[in-house]
């Protein structure tokens, strides 16, 4: 180990323990997952709006347990090219 680097003692320094790097990763990678559902909770409902005002109620058909497959087929691959910008993995990102 180079002589420059300073390691920090894991033990209680000034009451709290100190984090680890992969404690500070995965606070990250939550942060980012909170991140990703706050965007698209926020952009579902409106590109659905959209959809529908250019004349496609995909929600008034007789088959709504289908249009509702497939509205969450589209929700999860907003999330999961979300996930890929962050360098997340999310099992559409395979598809």
């Amino acid at each position: 180990m180079s002589d420059n680097v300073i390691i920090f003692p894991r033990e209680k320094v000034g009451g709290r323990v100190s984090p680890t790097e992969q404690d500070i990763k995965d606070n990250l990678d939550t942060f980012k997952y909170t991140h990703i559902q706050e965007t698209v909770s926020l952009v579902a409902p409106i590109l659905f709006q959209h959809i529908s005002l250019a004349g496609f109620d995909i929600f008034e058909d007789d088959d709504s347990d289908e249009s509702l497959k497939e509205s969450a087929f589209l929700v999860e691959a907003i999330r999961a090219i979300l996930c890929k910008y962050y360098g997340l993995d999310h099992p559409f990102q395979k598809l």
